[in-house]
């Protein structure tokens, strides 16, 4: 679904426009992007996502910067035109390095630590897009964001049938 907007938004890539994406995962959307035209950032609290995203984006022949960080821990303070974030939303603590990937602490902390932290990393003209699904408690994530100054503007929705609904989220400053 992601990757479905994204593909009616390339044009939006200007050229050499910036494009962040938190939780790369296998880098498949930075890859798309770079080769869109933008100078993108990968990242991921992850190894062995980096590692992929590395492998993926050489065999890809694209260029990517890829850092190893847990949100924006190690990403220098700078304005991105587009972050992507496809975050970890199951509300249970993380037990190990995968587990990471789905679960983002059951107090939410994931995204107690991303929102108060976005404004750093955006402009007036940023796009932030985040990714979440069904079962992921949409509404507190939500009051969480509010509470760093931040609504979300759904944009869409997609029902798979064995495995629920995901939601494309704009993630906007009020």
């Amino acid at each position: 679904m992601l990757l479905q907007y994204l593909a009616q938004e390339l044009g939006s890539f200007a050229r050499n426009s910036s494009l962040l994406e938190l939780g790369c995962g296998t880098g498949l959307i930075s890859i798309v992007a770079e080769k869109a035209g933008a100078v993108v950032t990968s990242s991921d609290i992850s190894h062995a996502a980096i590692e992929n995203t590395r492998v993926n984006a050489e065999r890809n022949q694209t260029r990517l910067h890829v850092i190893h960080s847990d949100l924006f821990d190690k990403i220098p303070t700078q304005t991105f035109s587009w972050i992507i974030i496809n975050p970890p939303y199951y509300a249970r603590t993380p037990r190990t390095e995968a587990e990471s990937a789905w679960n983002c602490g059951t107090n939410f902390e994931y995204f107690r630590k991303l929102f108060p932290t976005l404004n750093d990393y955006i402009s007036k003209d940023s796009r932030v897009l985040m990714t979440l699904a069904e079962g992921a408690d949409v509404d507190s994530i939500a009051s969480i964001a509010l509470q760093s100054g931040f609504k979300f503007d759904k944009l869409a929705e997609r029902h798979r049938w064995h495995e629920g609904r995901d939601y494309l989220f704009r993630v906007i400053p009020r």
